[in-house]
Protein backbone atom coordinates (compact mmCIF):
# COMPACT_ATOMS: atom_id res chain seq x y z
CA UNK A 1 0.00 0.00 0.00
CA UNK A 2 1.41 3.52 -0.51
CA UNK A 3 1.85 6.18 2.06
CA UNK A 4 0.06 9.29 1.94
CA UNK A 5 2.80 12.06 2.59
CA UNK A 6 1.79 15.07 4.72
CA UNK A 7 4.18 17.70 6.41
CA UNK A 8 7.75 18.74 5.19
CA UNK A 9 9.31 15.67 6.31
CA UNK A 10 10.18 13.47 3.34
CA UNK A 11 8.83 9.88 3.36
CA UNK A 12 11.15 7.12 3.54
CA UNK A 13 11.67 5.24 0.47
CA UNK A 14 9.71 2.00 0.33
CA UNK A 15 10.90 -1.07 1.74
CA UNK A 16 11.95 -3.66 -1.01
CA UNK A 17 9.99 -6.52 -2.05
CA UNK A 18 10.32 -9.54 0.42
CA UNK A 19 12.08 -12.49 -1.84
CA UNK A 20 9.86 -15.37 -3.47
CA UNK A 21 10.60 -17.80 -1.03
CA UNK A 22 8.97 -16.06 1.28
CA UNK A 23 5.25 -15.76 -0.51
CA UNK A 24 4.48 -19.18 0.75
CA UNK A 25 0.92 -18.36 -0.94
CA UNK A 26 1.80 -17.90 -4.04
CA UNK A 27 3.55 -20.85 -4.47
CA UNK A 28 0.43 -22.59 -3.66
CA UNK A 29 -1.74 -21.47 -5.73
CA UNK A 30 -3.90 -23.77 -7.32
CA UNK A 31 -3.78 -22.48 -10.77
CA UNK A 32 0.43 -23.72 -10.45
CA UNK A 33 0.58 -27.14 -9.28
CA UNK A 34 1.63 -29.33 -11.63
CA UNK A 35 -0.82 -31.69 -13.62
CA UNK A 36 -2.98 -32.49 -16.31
CA UNK A 37 -4.79 -28.92 -18.37
CA UNK A 38 -7.95 -29.56 -16.68
CA UNK A 39 -6.29 -29.33 -13.36
CA UNK A 40 -4.93 -26.26 -14.59
CA UNK A 41 -8.08 -24.55 -15.53
CA UNK A 42 -10.17 -25.79 -11.91
CA UNK A 43 -7.35 -24.15 -10.12
CA UNK A 44 -7.69 -20.98 -12.11
CA UNK A 45 -11.13 -20.97 -11.78
CA UNK A 46 -10.55 -21.27 -8.05
CA UNK A 47 -7.70 -18.34 -7.72
CA UNK A 48 -10.39 -16.31 -9.98
CA UNK A 49 -13.51 -16.95 -7.61
CA UNK A 50 -11.09 -16.17 -4.73
CA UNK A 51 -10.22 -13.12 -6.09
CA UNK A 52 -13.31 -12.00 -6.70
CA UNK A 53 -14.51 -13.11 -2.91
CA UNK A 54 -11.85 -10.65 -1.58
CA UNK A 55 -11.99 -7.72 -4.14
CA UNK A 56 -13.40 -5.64 -1.57
CA UNK A 57 -9.93 -5.43 0.16
CA UNK A 58 -9.24 -3.48 -2.98
CA UNK A 59 -12.19 -0.87 -2.25
CA UNK A 60 -10.77 0.30 1.06
CA UNK A 61 -8.49 3.34 1.19
CA UNK A 62 -5.46 3.84 3.55
CA UNK A 63 -5.86 6.29 5.98
CA UNK A 64 -3.72 8.96 6.03
CA UNK A 65 0.51 8.87 7.20
CA UNK A 66 2.00 12.20 8.59
CA UNK A 67 5.51 12.99 9.06
CA UNK A 68 5.90 15.55 11.31
CA UNK A 69 9.11 17.34 11.43
CA UNK A 70 11.54 18.01 14.75
CA UNK A 71 9.57 21.51 15.48
CA UNK A 72 5.83 20.17 14.89
CA UNK A 73 6.97 17.28 17.27
CA UNK A 74 7.87 18.98 19.86
CA UNK A 75 4.39 20.23 21.01
CA UNK A 76 2.13 16.94 20.54
CA UNK A 77 -1.50 18.61 21.39
CA UNK A 78 -0.53 21.39 19.49
CA UNK A 79 0.51 19.24 15.92
CA UNK A 80 -2.35 16.85 16.87
CA UNK A 81 -4.74 20.02 16.68
CA UNK A 82 -3.07 21.16 13.63
CA UNK A 83 -4.03 17.93 11.74
CA UNK A 84 -6.96 16.83 13.12
CA UNK A 85 -9.60 18.34 10.69
CA UNK A 86 -7.91 16.57 7.75
CA UNK A 87 -7.20 13.09 9.86
CA UNK A 88 -10.19 12.81 11.58
CA UNK A 89 -12.07 12.35 8.48
CA UNK A 90 -10.51 8.62 8.42
CA UNK A 91 -10.98 8.09 11.80
CA UNK A 92 -7.80 6.73 12.18
CA UNK A 93 -4.11 8.54 10.96
CA UNK A 94 -0.41 7.28 11.45
CA UNK A 95 2.22 9.35 12.45
CA UNK A 96 6.28 8.17 11.98
CA UNK A 97 7.94 10.41 14.13
CA UNK A 98 10.94 12.07 13.47
CA UNK A 99 12.77 10.42 16.07
CA UNK A 100 13.17 7.06 17.40
CA UNK A 101 13.29 4.81 20.74
CA UNK A 102 17.18 4.53 21.61
CA UNK A 103 16.22 1.98 24.39
CA UNK A 104 13.77 -1.30 23.04
CA UNK A 105 10.91 -2.33 24.79
CA UNK A 106 12.38 -5.47 25.13
CA UNK A 107 15.04 -4.30 27.37
CA UNK A 108 12.61 -2.00 29.67
CA UNK A 109 10.36 -5.29 29.73
CA UNK A 110 13.15 -7.80 30.41
CA UNK A 111 11.46 -8.81 33.88
CA UNK A 112 7.98 -8.20 32.35
CA UNK A 113 5.32 -11.56 32.89
CA UNK A 114 1.50 -11.26 32.05
CA UNK A 115 -1.28 -14.12 31.34
CA UNK A 116 -2.60 -14.19 27.84
CA UNK A 117 -6.14 -14.18 26.80
CA UNK A 118 -7.09 -16.92 24.32
CA UNK A 119 -9.14 -15.44 21.18
CA UNK A 120 -11.29 -17.93 19.08
CA UNK A 121 -11.37 -17.14 15.95
CA UNK A 122 -14.13 -16.49 13.80
CA UNK A 123 -16.74 -13.29 12.95
CA UNK A 124 -19.35 -13.08 15.67
CA UNK A 125 -22.48 -15.43 15.15
CA UNK A 126 -25.85 -14.20 16.40
CA UNK A 127 -27.38 -16.79 18.82
CA UNK A 128 -28.63 -17.42 21.87
CA UNK A 129 -25.25 -18.07 24.12
CA UNK A 130 -25.45 -21.05 26.44
CA UNK A 131 -23.31 -22.30 29.20
CA UNK A 132 -20.62 -24.11 27.15
CA UNK A 133 -20.74 -21.70 24.20
CA UNK A 134 -17.40 -19.64 22.75
CA UNK A 135 -16.66 -16.97 24.26
CA UNK A 136 -14.51 -14.16 22.44
CA UNK A 137 -11.64 -14.96 24.68
CA UNK A 138 -10.56 -16.59 28.03
CA UNK A 139 -7.63 -17.26 30.57
CA UNK A 140 -4.33 -18.12 28.84
CA UNK A 141 -0.89 -18.95 29.97
CA UNK A 142 1.68 -16.98 31.84
CA UNK A 143 4.60 -15.86 29.96
CA UNK A 144 7.46 -13.42 29.43
CA UNK A 145 8.03 -11.36 26.64
CA UNK A 146 10.83 -14.00 25.49
CA UNK A 147 8.37 -16.79 25.72
CA UNK A 148 5.48 -14.80 24.17
CA UNK A 149 7.35 -14.26 21.07
CA UNK A 150 8.80 -17.84 20.89
CA UNK A 151 5.26 -19.77 20.76
CA UNK A 152 4.15 -16.75 18.39
CA UNK A 153 7.09 -17.14 16.27
CA UNK A 154 6.75 -20.76 16.17
CA UNK A 155 2.72 -20.48 15.57
CA UNK A 156 3.91 -18.09 12.24
CA UNK A 157 6.21 -20.71 11.03
CA UNK A 158 3.31 -23.51 10.58
CA UNK A 159 1.37 -21.71 8.69
CA UNK A 160 3.78 -19.71 6.48
CA UNK A 161 6.91 -21.65 6.94
CA UNK A 162 9.32 -18.70 8.40
CA UNK A 163 8.48 -16.32 11.15
CA UNK A 164 9.15 -12.94 8.67
CA UNK A 165 6.77 -10.42 7.92
CA UNK A 166 4.84 -11.32 4.78
CA UNK A 167 3.06 -8.93 2.55
CA UNK A 168 -0.22 -7.26 4.31
CA UNK A 169 -2.43 -8.02 1.62
CA UNK A 170 -1.77 -11.61 1.71
CA UNK A 171 -1.58 -11.45 5.93
CA UNK A 172 -4.92 -9.86 5.37
CA UNK A 173 -6.53 -12.24 3.35
CA UNK A 174 -5.62 -15.11 4.94
CA UNK A 175 -7.03 -13.70 8.54
CA UNK A 176 -10.29 -13.23 7.33
CA UNK A 177 -10.27 -16.47 5.32
CA UNK A 178 -9.43 -17.96 8.67
CA UNK A 179 -12.13 -15.65 10.39
CA UNK A 180 -14.61 -16.90 7.69
CA UNK A 181 -14.96 -20.24 8.09
CA UNK A 182 -18.05 -21.89 9.13
CA UNK A 183 -16.61 -24.29 11.22
CA UNK A 184 -14.22 -22.96 13.62
CA UNK A 185 -11.95 -24.26 16.10
CA UNK A 186 -8.42 -22.64 16.20
CA UNK A 187 -7.54 -20.24 18.62
CA UNK A 188 -4.77 -17.63 18.77
CA UNK A 189 -2.97 -16.00 22.24
CA UNK A 190 -2.94 -12.50 22.83
CA UNK A 191 -1.88 -10.24 26.05
CA UNK A 192 -4.47 -7.51 26.21
CA UNK A 193 -5.04 -4.75 28.75
CA UNK A 194 -1.63 -5.24 30.73
CA UNK A 195 -0.60 -3.12 32.89
CA UNK A 196 2.64 -0.92 32.17
CA UNK A 197 4.66 0.77 29.66
CA UNK A 198 7.66 0.00 27.14
CA UNK A 199 9.13 3.74 27.54
CA UNK A 200 12.33 3.80 29.21
CA UNK A 201 12.17 5.54 32.30
CA UNK A 202 15.85 7.11 31.71
CA UNK A 203 14.72 9.49 29.48
CA UNK A 204 18.27 11.11 29.02
CA UNK A 205 19.37 8.14 27.21
CA UNK A 206 16.55 7.81 24.78
CA UNK A 207 15.10 10.65 22.62
CA UNK A 208 11.76 9.56 22.15
CA UNK A 209 10.75 8.81 26.09
CA UNK A 210 12.52 12.40 26.97
CA UNK A 211 10.29 13.84 23.98
CA UNK A 212 6.30 14.90 25.17
CA UNK A 213 5.39 11.71 23.29
CA UNK A 214 6.39 9.22 26.06
CA UNK A 215 2.50 7.89 27.11
CA UNK A 216 3.66 7.34 30.40
CA UNK A 217 2.68 11.06 31.13
CA UNK A 218 0.78 11.57 27.72
CA UNK A 219 -2.39 11.27 29.11
CA UNK A 220 -1.78 13.75 32.02
CA UNK A 221 -0.21 16.48 29.93
CA UNK A 222 -1.09 20.08 30.94
CA UNK A 223 -3.50 20.47 27.39
CA UNK A 224 -5.26 16.97 27.53
CA UNK A 225 -8.52 17.55 29.80
CA UNK A 226 -7.85 14.08 31.53
CA UNK A 227 -4.80 15.80 33.60
CA UNK A 228 -7.82 16.47 35.72
CA UNK A 229 -8.62 13.64 36.59
CA UNK A 230 -8.29 13.21 40.89
CA UNK A 231 -7.68 9.23 40.14
CA UNK A 232 -5.48 7.03 38.02
CA UNK A 233 -7.25 5.15 35.38
CA UNK A 234 -5.63 2.05 33.76
CA UNK A 235 -5.51 1.82 29.85
CA UNK A 236 -7.28 5.95 30.06
CA UNK A 237 -5.26 7.83 32.41
CA UNK A 238 -2.13 4.99 32.19
CA UNK A 239 -0.74 3.33 29.54
CA UNK A 240 -1.12 -0.48 28.90
CA UNK A 241 0.56 -2.87 26.97
CA UNK A 242 -0.53 -5.06 24.30
CA UNK A 243 1.62 -8.40 22.93
CA UNK A 244 -0.19 -9.80 20.02
CA UNK A 245 0.87 -12.96 17.63
CA UNK A 246 -0.66 -13.85 13.90
CA UNK A 247 -4.11 -13.15 13.80
CA UNK A 248 -4.55 -11.87 17.08
CA UNK A 249 -7.22 -9.51 17.23
CA UNK A 250 -8.84 -6.10 18.53
CA UNK A 251 -12.50 -6.19 17.98
CA UNK A 252 -14.30 -3.07 16.80
CA UNK A 253 -15.12 -0.81 19.34
CA UNK A 254 -14.85 2.83 19.87
CA UNK A 255 -13.15 4.11 22.71
CA UNK A 256 -14.64 4.64 26.12
CA UNK A 257 -16.55 8.24 26.56
CA UNK A 258 -15.73 8.49 23.13
CA UNK A 259 -12.05 10.19 23.40
CA UNK A 260 -9.47 9.69 21.48
CA UNK A 261 -6.04 6.96 21.61
CA UNK A 262 -3.07 6.77 20.76
CA UNK A 263 -1.23 4.34 19.96
CA UNK A 264 2.69 3.38 19.74
CA UNK A 265 4.28 0.20 18.39
CA UNK A 266 7.33 -1.03 19.84
CA UNK A 267 8.31 -3.82 18.27
CA UNK A 268 7.59 -6.84 16.13
CA UNK A 269 5.45 -7.69 12.97
CA UNK A 270 3.00 -4.94 11.66
CA UNK A 271 -0.52 -4.10 12.81
CA UNK A 272 -3.39 -4.24 10.31
CA UNK A 273 -5.82 -1.51 11.58
CA UNK A 274 -9.38 -0.86 10.01
CA UNK A 275 -11.16 2.85 10.90
CA UNK A 276 -14.25 4.18 10.59
CA UNK A 277 -14.69 8.18 10.66
CA UNK A 278 -17.13 9.86 13.14
CA UNK A 279 -19.45 11.08 10.68
CA UNK A 280 -20.64 7.29 9.61
CA UNK A 281 -20.53 5.77 13.13
CA UNK A 282 -24.50 5.22 13.31
CA UNK A 283 -24.31 4.02 9.67
CA UNK A 284 -21.82 1.50 11.19
CA UNK A 285 -23.96 0.48 14.11
CA UNK A 286 -27.17 0.31 11.70
CA UNK A 287 -25.38 -1.97 9.54
CA UNK A 288 -24.43 -4.01 12.75
CA UNK A 289 -27.84 -4.39 13.74
CA UNK A 290 -29.32 -5.49 10.68
CA UNK A 291 -25.97 -7.96 9.16
CA UNK A 292 -24.54 -8.53 12.39
CA UNK A 293 -27.11 -9.18 14.98
CA UNK A 294 -29.77 -9.80 12.43
CA UNK A 295 -31.97 -6.69 13.68
CA UNK A 296 -32.98 -6.24 10.61
CA UNK A 297 -36.94 -5.01 10.51
CA UNK A 298 -39.22 -7.28 8.63
CA UNK A 299 -40.79 -4.85 6.20
CA UNK A 300 -37.74 -4.01 5.70
CA UNK A 301 -37.60 -0.80 6.93
CA UNK A 302 -35.34 1.25 9.29
CA UNK A 303 -33.84 -0.20 12.02
CA UNK A 304 -35.03 1.28 14.99
CA UNK A 305 -33.08 3.73 17.44
CA UNK A 306 -33.43 1.51 20.32
CA UNK A 307 -31.47 -1.43 18.33
CA UNK A 308 -29.28 0.61 17.42
CA UNK A 309 -28.87 1.17 21.02
CA UNK A 310 -28.45 -2.13 21.41
CA UNK A 311 -25.96 -2.56 18.72
CA UNK A 312 -23.76 0.31 19.89
CA UNK A 313 -23.70 -0.96 23.70
CA UNK A 314 -22.55 -4.69 21.72
CA UNK A 315 -19.13 -3.04 21.00
CA UNK A 316 -18.83 -1.51 24.60
CA UNK A 317 -17.61 -4.91 25.58
CA UNK A 318 -15.32 -4.89 22.54
CA UNK A 319 -15.96 -9.02 21.32
CA UNK A 320 -17.59 -8.60 18.67
CA UNK A 321 -15.26 -9.11 15.02
CA UNK A 322 -17.17 -8.95 11.63
CA UNK A 323 -16.23 -8.88 8.51
CA UNK A 324 -15.77 -4.84 6.43
CA UNK A 325 -16.70 -6.21 3.43
CA UNK A 326 -20.21 -6.04 5.51
CA UNK A 327 -19.73 -2.57 5.68
CA UNK A 328 -17.86 -2.07 1.82
CA UNK A 329 -21.10 -3.10 0.36
CA UNK A 330 -23.21 -0.53 2.28
CA UNK A 331 -21.35 2.22 1.94
CA UNK A 332 -19.77 3.05 4.68
CA UNK A 333 -16.57 4.77 4.64
CA UNK A 334 -14.15 2.47 6.08
CA UNK A 335 -10.20 2.90 5.60
CA UNK A 336 -6.94 1.20 6.71
CA UNK A 337 -3.75 1.34 7.77
CA UNK A 338 -0.52 -0.99 8.72
CA UNK A 339 1.86 0.03 11.54
CA UNK A 340 5.28 -0.48 12.13
CA UNK A 341 7.41 -0.41 14.55
CA UNK A 342 8.30 2.94 15.63
CA UNK A 343 5.06 4.67 14.17
CA UNK A 344 1.77 6.32 15.92
CA UNK A 345 -1.82 5.71 15.54
CA UNK A 346 -4.31 7.98 16.20
CA UNK A 347 -7.90 6.98 17.11
CA UNK A 348 -10.50 10.19 17.13
CA UNK A 349 -14.05 10.50 18.94
CA UNK A 350 -16.42 7.88 18.01
CA UNK A 351 -14.44 6.72 15.49
CA UNK A 352 -15.38 2.89 15.09
CA UNK A 353 -11.50 0.71 15.17
CA UNK A 354 -10.45 -3.32 14.99
CA UNK A 355 -7.55 -4.68 13.75
CA UNK A 356 -5.54 -7.41 13.67
CA UNK A 357 -1.64 -8.78 14.04
CA UNK A 358 0.08 -9.82 11.10
CA UNK A 359 2.93 -11.74 13.84
CA UNK A 360 4.21 -11.36 17.35
CA UNK A 361 4.70 -7.86 18.15
CA UNK A 362 4.09 -5.45 21.18
CA UNK A 363 2.04 -2.22 21.29
CA UNK A 364 1.32 0.19 23.93
CA UNK A 365 -2.09 2.24 24.05
CA UNK A 366 -3.27 5.42 26.09
CA UNK A 367 -6.25 7.90 25.81
CA UNK A 368 -6.50 11.62 26.26
CA UNK A 369 -8.99 14.37 25.30
CA UNK A 370 -8.20 17.78 23.54
CA UNK A 371 -10.97 20.90 24.52
CA UNK A 372 -12.66 19.91 21.24
CA UNK A 373 -13.65 16.19 22.65
CA UNK A 374 -16.65 17.56 25.08
CA UNK A 375 -19.07 17.05 22.02
CA UNK A 376 -18.27 14.00 21.60
CA UNK A 377 -18.23 13.52 25.62
CA UNK A 378 -21.37 14.55 25.62
CA UNK A 379 -22.75 12.17 22.99
CA UNK A 380 -21.33 9.17 24.71
CA UNK A 381 -22.88 10.05 27.94
CA UNK A 382 -26.18 10.19 26.13
CA UNK A 383 -25.44 6.38 24.79
CA UNK A 384 -24.66 5.63 28.38
CA UNK A 385 -27.79 6.69 29.56
CA UNK A 386 -29.99 4.57 26.98
CA UNK A 387 -27.85 1.29 27.91
CA UNK A 388 -27.82 2.20 31.93
CA UNK A 389 -24.05 1.87 32.15
CA UNK A 390 -21.64 4.29 34.36
CA UNK A 391 -19.46 6.56 32.18
CA UNK A 392 -15.63 5.91 32.57
CA UNK A 393 -14.88 10.02 33.02
CA UNK A 394 -17.46 12.56 34.53
CA UNK A 395 -17.71 15.29 31.79
CA UNK A 396 -19.73 17.66 33.71
CA UNK A 397 -16.45 17.50 36.38
CA UNK A 398 -13.60 17.84 33.33
CA UNK A 399 -15.30 20.62 31.77
CA UNK A 400 -15.54 22.63 35.05
CA UNK A 401 -11.92 21.78 36.08
CA UNK A 402 -10.93 23.15 32.52
CA UNK A 403 -12.83 26.01 32.42
CA UNK A 404 -10.94 26.89 36.45
CA UNK A 405 -7.50 26.32 34.65
CA UNK A 406 -8.67 28.28 31.72
CA UNK A 407 -10.13 31.08 34.44
CA UNK A 408 -6.37 31.13 36.49
CA UNK A 409 -5.08 32.37 33.20
CA UNK A 410 -4.42 36.08 33.22
CA UNK A 411 -5.14 38.83 30.78
CA UNK A 412 -7.97 35.54 28.77
CA UNK A 413 -3.95 35.10 27.12
CA UNK A 414 -5.47 31.48 26.86
CA UNK A 415 -9.45 30.85 26.54
CA UNK A 416 -12.14 28.26 26.18
CA UNK A 417 -13.11 27.05 22.63
CA UNK A 418 -16.38 27.40 21.05
CA UNK A 419 -17.14 23.65 20.99
CA UNK A 420 -16.25 24.07 25.08
CA UNK A 421 -18.67 26.59 25.57
CA UNK A 422 -21.11 25.07 23.76
CA UNK A 423 -20.54 21.88 25.65
CA UNK A 424 -21.25 23.84 29.32
CA UNK A 425 -24.35 25.71 27.63
CA UNK A 426 -26.04 22.54 26.43
CA UNK A 427 -25.54 21.54 30.27
CA UNK A 428 -26.89 24.91 31.07
CA UNK A 429 -29.67 24.68 28.55
CA UNK A 430 -30.98 21.13 29.60
CA UNK A 431 -30.87 22.16 33.66
CA UNK A 432 -32.96 25.37 33.12
CA UNK A 433 -35.55 23.12 30.62
CA UNK A 434 -35.81 20.89 33.18
CA UNK A 435 -36.11 23.12 36.00
CA UNK A 436 -38.93 25.16 34.54
CA UNK A 437 -40.76 22.26 33.46
CA UNK A 438 -40.47 20.75 37.43
CA UNK A 439 -41.14 24.22 38.55
CA UNK A 440 -43.96 25.10 36.73
CA UNK A 441 -46.18 21.56 38.25
CA UNK A 442 -44.79 21.51 41.61
CA UNK A 443 -44.25 25.39 42.59
CA UNK A 444 -45.43 24.52 46.77
CA UNK A 445 -43.31 21.48 46.81
CA UNK A 446 -39.70 22.32 45.01
CA UNK A 447 -36.74 23.43 46.83
CA UNK A 448 -33.63 25.63 46.16
CA UNK A 449 -29.87 23.89 46.97
CA UNK A 450 -26.79 25.12 46.46
CA UNK A 451 -24.51 22.38 46.89
CA UNK A 452 -20.87 22.83 48.28
CA UNK A 453 -18.07 24.00 46.16
CA UNK A 454 -16.39 20.73 46.94
CA UNK A 455 -18.95 18.38 46.14
CA UNK A 456 -18.20 15.21 44.30
CA UNK A 457 -20.30 13.49 41.22
CA UNK A 458 -23.10 11.97 41.92
CA UNK A 459 -24.37 8.43 39.70
CA UNK A 460 -28.11 8.86 38.61
CA UNK A 461 -30.39 6.12 40.85
CA UNK A 462 -32.36 5.29 37.02
CA UNK A 463 -29.48 5.44 34.16
CA UNK A 464 -26.39 5.37 36.26
CA UNK A 465 -25.36 8.93 34.21
CA UNK A 466 -22.64 11.06 36.42
CA UNK A 467 -23.95 14.05 37.90
CA UNK A 468 -22.02 17.01 39.09
CA UNK A 469 -23.50 20.33 37.88
CA UNK A 470 -26.94 19.07 39.72
CA UNK A 471 -29.19 16.25 40.52
CA UNK A 472 -32.42 15.90 41.91
CA UNK A 473 -33.96 13.64 44.80
CA UNK A 474 -37.72 13.15 45.36
CA UNK A 475 -39.06 12.77 48.86
CA UNK A 476 -40.30 9.12 48.31
CA UNK A 477 -36.66 8.21 46.92
CA UNK A 478 -33.86 10.17 48.14
CA UNK A 479 -31.67 8.76 45.79
CA UNK A 480 -30.19 11.35 43.35
CA UNK A 481 -31.68 11.47 39.60
CA UNK A 482 -30.03 13.21 36.36
CA UNK A 483 -32.56 16.05 34.62
CA UNK A 484 -33.93 13.71 32.08
CA UNK A 485 -34.58 10.94 34.52
CA UNK A 486 -36.50 12.85 36.46
CA UNK A 487 -38.60 14.49 34.40
CA UNK A 488 -39.39 11.23 32.99
CA UNK A 489 -40.51 10.41 36.40
CA UNK A 490 -42.44 13.78 36.72
CA UNK A 491 -44.32 13.14 33.37
CA UNK A 492 -45.26 9.85 34.76
CA UNK A 493 -46.92 10.85 37.84
CA UNK A 494 -48.57 13.55 36.04
CA UNK A 495 -49.99 10.86 33.69
CA UNK A 496 -51.20 8.64 36.55
CA UNK A 497 -52.80 11.69 38.03
CA UNK A 498 -52.22 10.90 41.18
CA UNK A 499 -52.50 13.09 44.06
CA UNK A 500 -48.97 15.05 44.34
CA UNK A 501 -47.16 14.47 47.51
CA UNK A 502 -43.93 14.31 46.36
CA UNK A 503 -41.60 17.31 47.43
CA UNK A 504 -38.82 18.22 44.56
CA UNK A 505 -35.14 19.04 45.85
CA UNK A 506 -32.72 20.59 43.30
CA UNK A 507 -28.94 20.72 44.17
CA UNK A 508 -27.20 22.84 41.71
CA UNK A 509 -23.56 23.29 41.95
CA UNK A 510 -22.17 26.69 42.64
CA UNK A 511 -19.13 26.17 40.06
CA UNK A 512 -21.73 27.12 37.34
CA UNK A 513 -22.39 30.38 38.36
CA UNK A 514 -18.57 30.87 38.91
CA UNK A 515 -17.83 29.64 34.76
CA UNK A 516 -20.55 32.52 33.61
CA UNK A 517 -19.05 35.24 35.61
CA UNK A 518 -15.86 34.25 33.89
CA UNK A 519 -17.21 34.17 30.81
CA UNK A 520 -18.81 37.44 31.32
CA UNK A 521 -15.65 39.44 32.21
CA UNK A 522 -14.70 37.14 28.43
CA UNK A 523 -17.19 38.64 26.80
CA UNK A 524 -16.34 41.92 28.07
CA UNK A 525 -12.60 41.92 27.65
CA UNK A 526 -10.26 42.77 23.80
CA UNK A 527 -9.50 38.97 24.15
CA UNK A 528 -13.17 38.45 22.35
CA UNK A 529 -12.05 40.55 18.80
CA UNK A 530 -9.04 38.92 19.30
CA UNK A 531 -9.97 34.53 20.20
CA UNK A 532 -13.50 34.86 17.88
CA UNK A 533 -15.79 35.70 14.85
CA UNK A 534 -18.36 38.06 15.27
CA UNK A 535 -20.52 35.18 14.93
CA UNK A 536 -19.12 33.58 17.66
CA UNK A 537 -19.16 36.14 19.65
CA UNK A 538 -22.94 37.27 19.57
CA UNK A 539 -23.40 33.35 20.27
CA UNK A 540 -21.67 33.20 23.58
CA UNK A 541 -22.78 36.56 24.77
CA UNK A 542 -26.68 35.54 24.32
CA UNK A 543 -25.88 32.30 26.07
CA UNK A 544 -23.95 33.83 29.12
CA UNK A 545 -26.49 36.58 29.55
CA UNK A 546 -29.46 33.58 29.97
CA UNK A 547 -28.11 31.88 32.60
CA UNK A 548 -26.64 34.92 34.45
CA UNK A 549 -30.38 35.61 34.34
CA UNK A 550 -31.24 32.04 35.49
CA UNK A 551 -28.38 32.44 38.67
CA UNK A 552 -29.86 36.32 39.94
CA UNK A 553 -32.77 33.81 40.63
CA UNK A 554 -30.99 31.16 42.30
CA UNK A 555 -29.11 33.09 45.79
CA UNK A 556 -25.68 31.14 46.89
CA UNK A 557 -27.84 30.06 49.89
CA UNK A 558 -29.75 26.62 50.99
CA UNK A 559 -33.55 26.28 52.08
CA UNK A 560 -37.15 26.67 50.29
CA UNK A 561 -37.64 29.63 47.99
CA UNK A 562 -41.04 31.24 48.17
CA UNK A 563 -43.66 30.76 45.28
CA UNK A 564 -43.47 33.83 43.75
CA UNK A 565 -39.69 33.53 43.50
CA UNK A 566 -39.79 30.04 42.26
CA UNK A 567 -42.91 31.34 39.64
CA UNK A 568 -40.02 34.60 38.82
CA UNK A 569 -37.67 31.61 37.93
CA UNK A 570 -40.02 29.93 35.78
CA UNK A 571 -40.44 32.85 34.18
CA UNK A 572 -36.51 33.00 33.13
CA UNK A 573 -36.57 29.61 31.87
CA UNK A 574 -39.55 29.97 29.71
CA UNK A 575 -37.45 33.59 28.11
CA UNK A 576 -33.88 32.07 28.03
CA UNK A 577 -35.87 28.77 25.67
CA UNK A 578 -37.65 31.31 23.49
CA UNK A 579 -34.44 33.22 23.25
CA UNK A 580 -32.72 30.23 22.42
CA UNK A 581 -35.37 29.87 19.53
CA UNK A 582 -35.04 32.86 18.30
CA UNK A 583 -31.38 33.36 17.95
CA UNK A 584 -30.59 30.10 16.55
CA UNK A 585 -28.43 27.56 18.29
CA UNK A 586 -24.83 27.56 16.91
CA UNK A 587 -21.96 29.59 16.68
Amino acid sequence: MSSSVVGTRTAPAPAPSLPRALIVKEELRPAEWPGSSEEGVLGKKVLAKEEDEYAWMGQIAEAKTFYPTAEDFREPFLYLNKISVEASRYGICKIVPPVKASVPAGKVLRRFNFTSNVQHLGVHKQKKRTKGSKKFFRSGKNYTLDTFQEMANKEMTKRFGCSGSLPANIVEQEFWKEMLKPSQSKTVEYGSDLEGSGFSKNTSSCPLSRSKWNLRDFARCSLSSLSNLKSNIPGVTEPMLYCGMLFSQFAWHVEDNFLNSINYHHLGAPKFWYGVPQEHAKLFDECASKYVFLNSPADGGEVKDNQIHEAAGNFINKTTMFCPKILVENSVKVFKIVQNPGEFVITFPQAYHGGFSMGFNLGEAVNFATREWYQFGIAAEMRYSELKRTPVVSVEELLASDFDKLRKVDNYNEVPTVKMIAAWYSKIEKICKTFSEIVKQNADRAQIFWLKENSIPVSCASCQCTCYFSYYTVSDAPTPFCSKCISERELAERAAKETKTTTYRVYVHPVLKTICEYLQGLTESPAMNKHFTDKQKKWIQIRVHNFKRFTIVIQPRRGKRKRVELESLVDTCREELLWNITQGTGP
